[in-house]
């Protein structure tokens, strides 16, 4: 037994300490390297999800924490067609992103490492440029990485600029290139399908998508301001363009960018100030409007035509007509086609919901006022209809007061008429009371009696103009 522990003694294992230190790895410093990392993300079948091909098994130690960002493309479930992503390492590039970009709702910077579409960084390349060109000779880190950046983006998209550049100079776009044509957060043009009327969105996002037809379509996220009769804030919507071949001028697009409207300084004054006329226009408001109106149905907007006075009302309109909404996309005046969404429902539910968004009239910008909705809700007194009236047919009512006086009936009657009608309206000093049933014994009413052409009508008219409240034919 002596002599198994003195060669037991002689040969010790060596320090598990030592082991460690061996195996260890050093660690990755983050964004250290003066360069970016391309690697594929491809569908593994087997396991049923998205692998890196170059790390064959998850590691809690990001094996490319030292690249600037990584360039990872996202092969679908087949790995034949990809989606490319940047993932910021960069802390310096993540904060110039945040600062250039903050307005940008199609991408999330709020992460320490976020995820960027390249597509996105394409649209703000000369932005990206203008800032590098500017940093402080301070921040030689950011610029660097920044650099890096640029040159990338330049490269990637080296064959996109050398078709799309030259496109731009003859104001004409291909539907492939639509993508480069809309820079996220700038505002778009196009023509509201019920009023006719121009009207401008901010774009946010698109997409190239096929409809159930297997039709393609360039689709566009937007939102617009408008008001709903107790919120004033932001909507957003869906706009289509269809699938085109060849070129196409840009204005000749249903939807198409501010910037390359011929008349764009006019268009511009024109809808800010008729988005001053719409924040004026809240609440219950008596108008004069000559044009066309128009009401959503299922099928469509049904148009017609009205001359006279109107009521603006957004909450008596959503209470006379509670499934009132707006179609998911819009019927194109290129060519018609709708497109189908099993979620279509509780998406447009969900889309044409005004988010509150704190805007105090006197204090809002050009900018906003710009993209406020060009139609409001309310009643046509001539027609006796509902609909949606465009802000830039509403107009201030020219009171007659004068042709009260002009009636040709005696001046007590006169006194009397004027009596009935001021102690009737809200806000006067009679009290109200109810009839034996609730709701019942509020009403005036008298009978104005003589043959025809004696001014009956004109009477009922000139009292409504002399009170300047709104008159409503029972009956034609």
């Amino acid at each position: 037994m002596l002599k198994i522990a003195q060669a037991t003694q002689a040969i010790p294992p060596p320090p598990p300490d030592i082991q460690v230190i061996e195996e260890k790895k050093q660690p990755r410093i983050r964004a250290s390297k003066i360069e970016f990392k391309l690697v594929n993300e491809i569908w593994d079948k087997a396991n049923y999800k998205y692998i890196v091909v170059e790390t064959p098994e998850p590691s809690e130690d990001d094996e490319y924490e030292e690249y600037l960002f990584i360039v990872r493309q996202q092969f679908d479930k087949k790995n034949k067609s990809f989606i490319t992503y940047l993932d910021m390492k960069s802390e310096e590039l993540r904060d110039i992103l945040r600062l250039l970009l903050k307005d940008v709702k199609s991408i999330c910077l709020g992460e320490d490492k976020p995820t960027v579409s390249p597509a996105v960084l394409f649209s703000f390349l000369p932005q990206l440029k203008d800032y590098e060109n500017h940093m402080p000779s301070s921040d030689l880190i950011g610029a660097q990485h920044l650099n890096v950046l640029v040159g990338f983006l330049e490269t990637h998209f080296a064959s996109t600029t050398k078709s799309f550049l030259p496109l731009l100079e003859d104001g004409e776009i291909t539907f492939n290139l639509l993508w480069a044509l809309f820079r996220p957060n700038t505002p778009v043009i196009t023509i509201c399908d019920g009023s006719d009327q121009p009207r401008c969105l901010i774009y946010d996002s698109g997409e190239v998508k096929t409809s159930h037809f297997g039709e393609k379509y360039f689709e566009l996220d937007c939102h617009y301001l408008d008001y709903d009769g107790n919120v004033f804030g932001e909507v957003t919507t869906t706009l289509a363009i269809p699938e085109f071949r060849s070129k196409r001028k840009i204005i000749s697009l249903n939807v198409f960018p501010l910037e390359y409207h011929k008349t764009q300084a006019d268009v511009r004054r024109d809808l800010i100030r008729n988005g001053r006329k719409f924040m004026s226009l809240q609440g219950i408001n008596h108008c004069e409007y000559e044009g066309l109106a128009y009401f959503r149905t299922k099928d469509g907007p049904l148009k017609f035509s009205t001359k006279g006075r109107i009521m603006v009302d957004a909450i008596a309109f959503k209470d006379a007509n509670p499934n009132y909404g707006k179609p998911r996309v819009e019927e194109t005046p290129k060519r018609g086609f709708y497109l189908i969404d099993l979620d279509a429902e509780r998406k447009k539910m969900e889309r044409n919901k005004v988010r509150s968004k704190d805007l105090v009239p006197e204090e809002m910008r050009d900018e906003e006022f710009l993209i406020c909705n060009p139609t409001v809700l309310g009643f046509t007194l001539a027609n006796r209809r509902w609909g949606e009236f465009a802000v830039a047919n509403i107009k201030d009512i020219r009171w007659d007061a004068l042709a009260f006086e002009s009636l040709a009936i005696p001046e007590e009657k006169k006194d009397i008429l004027q009596a009935l009608v001021k102690s009737h309206q809200p806000g006067s000093q009679q009290v109200m009371f109810d009839d034996v049933i609730a709701g019942k014994g509020q009403g005036l009413i008298f009978l104005l009696y003589g043959p025809p052409g004696v001014g009956k009508t004109l009477t009922a008219e000139a009292i409504s103009d002399f009170q300047r409240r709104p008159l409503y034919v029972v009956c034609s």
